[in-house]
């Protein structure tokens, strides 16, 4: 429903009558025009010598055939004027709700100032996509939302893209609350973030929790091979990895209350309840 034309409309897997009518020929052509060096990212990390390391890369790889050139011809999603809902009723025993905003993509100078806030307002982070970053019970939504008995848990998620993608505030209804109940709370601890912005306290707090979650998640070597990849594959730059904690540092109680008027807004988001029968 957030996403009009953009391909990030539908699921990585695709539709299910895409699996029907798939052939033979259309998987080998797919894999011919994609998996090409061309069109990938390798990486080395962990404990080698550099030019034994390039020369093994190059004995292995190398007489793989770079492919043709990869074209996108990914649409621009157009502007969104006003909120989109949706309900969806199916199998289960647990209703959720989820509000998600437009918010623009990981190298997106707004970006960093979005995480951040979504530290203090939600509990996460989303720099480090491959750790925990730690509980979020000193945020306000998990006070508002889980303290105050209207959901099982919440959270807010945020995930570098490469084009511009989703902030999601998510959250699992209490047994005996309903949907819409929720979102207005959700929506009073939005509105509140105007009449009380993020303070001096919990932008310290949010910095520290995207730190450690950052900090996790490039504790072992597969992460930090993870994060390296991310980074090249969705900013084009390895370096937006390590210069993040740089770019974190430098975030203000300005920023933060911008971004939030910016961003979190009801014509800029999806809201969908999710009913079980």
């Amino acid at each position: 429903m957030a996403f009009q034309l953009h391909p990030y409309r539908y699921d990585v897997i695709g539709e299910e009558v895409d699996l029907q009518k798939i052939t033979l020929a259309d998987l080998q052509n797919h894999y011919r025009c994609y998996y090409i060096p061309n069109n990938a990212v390798l990486l080395a990390v962990g404990d080698f010598q550099e030019r034994e390391m390039l020369r093994r890369i190059a004995q292995v790889f190398g007489g793989i055939p770079a492919g043709k050139p990869v074209t996108s011809l990914t649409p621009k999603e157009p502007p969104q004027h006003e909120e989109r809902r949706v309900t969806v009723r199916g199998q289960g025993d647990t209703a959720y709700l989820t509000v998600a905003y437009r918010v623009p993509g990981a190298t997106d100078a707004d970006y960093v100032a979005l995480t951040l806030l979504n530290a203090a307002f939600a509990g996460g982070s989303s720099l480090g996509m491959f750790a925990e970053g730690g509980t979020n019970r000193s945020s306000r939504l998990y006070k508002t939302l889980v303290e105050g008995e209207l959901a099982a848990g919440a959270g807010g998620h945020l995930m570098p893209t490469m084009d511009p993608f989703l902030y999601t505030i998510n959250a699992v209804v209490r047994a005996g609350c309903e949907p819409h109940v929720v979102e207005e709370a959700v929506d009073a601890e939005v509105e509140q973030l105007s009449a009380s912005p993020i303070t001096r306290q919990e932008l310290d707090m949010a910095l520290r929790r995207a730190r450690a979650q950052f900090i996790m998640a490039g504790e072992s070597i597969t992460g930090q091979a993870h994060l390296l990849g991310m980074a090249e594959a969705t900013a084009g730059d390895y370096h937006w990895y390590e210069s993040t904690i740089e770019k974190l540092n430098k975030i203000t109680l300005d920023d933060l209350e911008r971004v939030s008027q910016t961003y979190l807004t009801k014509e800029n988001r999806t809201v969908g309840w999710y009913y079980p029968e």
